[in-house]
């Protein structure tokens, strides 16, 4: 700000300094100036105090707006007249001021100052004017305050209607902002004593609504509060706006009560009809209607009492009051709540029982399925019944004497059904029909249906982030827009996002920053019928907790020594966006390329082993706003991150495996194995051996080129080659991977070579197993073939027996003749040895049925 007014206030307080003795260094330190113009930015030394410059009649009022309770600056000031050339100055040496001790402030301090030019004070004649100036005080001790113009208190409009009256005005510009509300002051007289009404916040249009007033006149002023302190407190200006009245007539006439009153039934048919109006009327102002048409007299004006002669029985009358007026000739009004109902209807004794009403209405849409129906009737029944087509499921209804008729049912939705009451009062009298239709009809309604389609499975959002939330939903019977959405959510507890909105089908939900973990949502949909569906969400991860990196790094901030070779290890208190948290890590100075890894436990892995840190380098990594968590949006590391450290001579690696060796080879498998190293190149021990990696290579060559047998590197101490060449010779070498350092050199190459298939050979089975079957065959064959039994000799004739004389031509037999071996199943056929090789056979057979001689 152009410190304008500096020489102004420098001057005043040279003066005070001449006219009071003062050393230099005695001199007040706060003095605070400023300027005040007329309206529309007048510098007019006109002093005429009627049409004047109000600025040259103004006085001022200095507060500290920074102190909790607020404090009123008083002590020497001065309010200089505009001259035609400078507006008016005011200047005031707040340092003086006991209520507020700055030496103390160890802040900034407000100071505002409220001008005024009031009617009757500095000879001013016309309306009151007003304007604020406000600077903060700084450490130079003497503060320009700037410029303010002058506006008149704004005029007050007044619009009565009927007891009330709507107050408004045009706000004040305030241009420097310190006007915060108005107050409205009334009375019934345009002069003191005025007492405050309300108070109305600074807004585009303010005004206030001065309702329920007694008849007569009523006046209005206003005054405005500037800001006095940081607790809410304001200054209230002494000058006020031009007084202005209104007449009120007071409060229109209602029907406070009937009698009969609105449904009344069984009523006396020479009973009165009584209305009860909330002030006298004008009988001669009223009109009404009563159907059926019968003859009535209104007295009185407030109760009106209507006689007639008797009512028709069994008969329902509706009657209205058409016009009243009170006596300030204002018409008749609706009754405020409770409601008196005008029309009203009521029925007249009746000798036969009827429906008076049912529930649902006879027509009724919409009608819930869980409701009950419910019939009333004129009198007291003694028996009762409803009856329902199409006939509704499990229908219960309560059994007489009775009045009213309660049936519960399993209703279907979509249905119209028809019931119809029936029964007998005590003298026999059926149920007839009267005033309400029997038989009635209702339909039931359809419930809605709504499905959530998002958020989805697996969703995971940041605190404080929108959240899309979308459902589609439907009702046979309502418009979409007509139904009624409440939306809730549910972690610990169940708590509203919102409730009962109109219809629509998405909504952005801010998510509260004290959320953390899972919530699911639970969206319900009622229709015009009170008949609800409800959805509920997936379970969707709140995250509102930043995440942060967690210490110790590798290497360690402000580490010495780094092997050349080391790769940067961090780990995350949560998963985080991989891809958005690589793009933010910075090294400086950089080093390309390198690569990322993420491993468990939220461990991000930087490696650069192609390409090795400078030695004897400091190194500063940090990450940019762009590292957030794997949320949506996700959420920025909190606190931000940096660490250094300094490398060393030279890189660093483990030691290559040793005992590398192989096992007993088969034509389709080669075993590998090693021992793990335990020592870095520099002889330092390696921590966590378990930690290490091993590529295993093969070559058909000592020299190369080599293969990598396993795609990814693996954990163990040992290798099965399982695609090898049977009788094939191979070449072996392995290398040990730091998670930290990278590779080792790889061992020296040892040779092993793939089993051999056994050959073909003889096969002895062919020759063995034909003999076999032949043998088998023989035996069978032998065992079929039987001996004959041996030819029993004829018996001798005992001694002195004659003998049998042989037949002619046949030899006697010799005696005691060995028996040939026979077949006994040839007929006792004789068998011969084959003369080859000796095996018994048939004289009649051509050869040898085992070696095949000729016999």
């Amino acid at each position: 700000m152009a410190r304008k007014y500096v020489a102004t206030a420098l001057a005043v307080w040279l003066i005070w300094a001449a006219f009071g003795g003062w050393s230099a260094n005695a001199l007040p330190d706060k003095v605070v100036a400023g300027g005040v113009l007329g309206p529309g930015g007048s510098v007019s030394s006109s002093m005429d105090p009627v049409n004047g410059n109000p600025a040259n009649f103004g006085d001022a009022v200095y507060y500290s707006t920074t102190n909790a309770s607020y404090a009123l600056l008083v002590g020497a000031d001065s309010y200089t007249p505009a001259d035609d050339v400078v507006e008016a100055r005011v200047v005031r040496n707040v340092g003086a001021s006991g209520a507020w001790d700055w030496d103390n402030v160890n802040f900034a301090a407000n100071v505002v100052v409220i001008v005024e030019t009031i009617r009757g004070v500095n000879l001013w004649a016309n309306v009151n004017y007003t304007t604020s100036l406000d600077a903060t005080m700084d450490a130079s001790g003497i503060q320009d305050l700037g410029d303010g113009e002058l506006e008149a208190l704004p005029p007050l409009t007044l619009t009565p209607a009927g007891s009330d009256v709507a107050v408004s005005w045009t706000r004040l510009t305030d241009a420097n902002g310190n006007v915060v509300s108005y107050e409205v002051y009334h009375n019934t007289a345009p002069a003191p004593p005025w007492t405050s009404i309300a108070r109305v916040t600074q807004g585009p249009t303010p005004s206030y609504n001065h309702a329920g007033l007694a008849s007569g006149r009523h006046c209005y002023t206003l005054g405005v509060n500037y800001r006095r302190d940081p607790a809410g407190g304001v200054y209230t200006t002494t000058g006020r706006s031009e007084p202005v009245c209104a007449t009120v007539t007071g409060p229109a006439p209602w029907i406070v009560s009937t009698d009969p009153a609105d449904g009344a039934l069984n009523v006396p048919l020479n009973q009165n009809i009584v209305v009860e109006f909330s002030e006298p009327i004008v009988l001669g102002s009223l009109q009404y209607t009563i159907a059926p048409t019968i003859t009535l007299t209104p007295t009185g004006t407030d109760p009106v009492t209507f006689t007639h002669p008797d009512f028709t029985a069994c008969q329902t009358y509706t009657m209205r009051i058409t016009q009243a007026r009170d006596v300030d000739g204002l018409d008749l009004i609706p009754s405020p709540p409770p409601v008196t109902p005008n029309p009203w209807t009521f029925t007249s004794l009746c000798q036969f029982p009827y429906v008076v009403t049912t529930v649902p209405a006879s027509g009724a849409q919409q009608v819930p399925a869980g409701n009950s129906v419910v019939v009333t009737y004129s009198e007291n029944m003694v028996t009762a019944n409803v009856d329902f087509s199409p006939q509704p499921g499990s229908k219960s209804c309560n059994a007489a004497p009775l009045t009213v008729q309660t049936c519960t049912a399993l209703f279907v939705p979509g249905v119209t059904y028809t019931a119809w009451a029936n029964g007998t009062d005590s003298d026999g009298n059926a149920v007839i029909v009267q005033t309400a239709p029997n038989p009635f009809t209702f339909t039931i309604n359809v419930p809605p249906a709504v499905t959530l389609t998002a958020p989805g499975t697996g969703e995971c959002h940041s605190g404080g982030s929108q959240l899309l939330i979308a459902w589609t939903m439907s009702d046979t019977e309502t418009a979409v827009g007509s139904l009624r959405v409440s939306l809730y959510y549910t972690s610990t507890a169940t708590n509203p996002i919102f409730e009962d909105q109109p219809g629509f089908q998405n909504f952005g939900w801010t998510i509260p920053t004290t959320l953390n973990g899972n919530v699911f949502l639970t969206l319900e949909v009622t229709d015009e019928a009170g008949e609800s569906d409800s959805a509920i969400s997936a379970n969707v991860e709140i995250d509102s907790t930043a995440p942060s990196v967690v210490l110790p790094v590798s290497p360690p901030s402000g580490q010495t020594g780094v092997a050349t070779n080391l790769n940067i290890r961090i780990t995350f208190s949560e998963p985080m966006d991989r891809a958005a948290t690589e793009l933010a890590f910075q090294i400086s100075p950089n080093i390309t390329p390198r690569a990322y890894g993420w491993g468990p436990g939220n461990v991000l892995t930087i490696y650069h082993n192609s390409t090795a840190f400078a030695a004897a380098t400091v190194y500063t990594i940090s990450f940019g706003p762009g590292a957030v968590d794997d949320c949506d949006p996700g959420m920025a590391l909190d606190p931000a991150f940096t660490s250094t450290f300094t490398t060393g001579a030279g890189a660093k690696r483990p030691r290559p495996p040793t005992n590398l060796a192989a096992g007993d080879a088969t034509a389709t498998a080669i075993p590998l194995s090693w021992t793990a190293p335990t020592l870095y190149t520099d002889n330092s021990a390696i921590g966590n051996p378990t930690a290490l990696r091993y590529i295993v290579e093969r070559s058909a060559s000592q020299t190369g080129p080599w293969t990598v047998l396993t795609a990814t590197s693996i954990p163990e101490t040992d290798y099965q080659d399982q695609s090898v060449v049977a009788g094939q010779a191979y070449y072996y070498r392995v290398t040990a991977v730091d998670p930290d350092y990278g590779p080792s050199e790889p061992t020296a190459p040892i040779q092993a070579t793939a089993g051999v298939a056994p050959g073909p050979g003889f096969d002895w089975l062919v020759i063995l197993i034909p003999i076999v079957v032949i043998l088998v065959v023989v035996g069978l064959f032998l065992l079929l073939r039987k001996k004959k039994p041996v030819a029993v000799p004829p018996a001798k004739a005992p001694a002195g027996a004659p003998q049998a004389p042989a037949e002619a031509g046949e030899p006697a037999p010799p005696e005691e003749a060995v028996a040939e071996p026979t077949d006994e199943a040839a007929g006792g056929e004789k068998f011969i040895p084959c003369p080859n090789c000796g095996t018994m056979v048939k004289p009649t057979d051509a050869e040898c049925f085992v070696c095949g001689a000729k016999l």
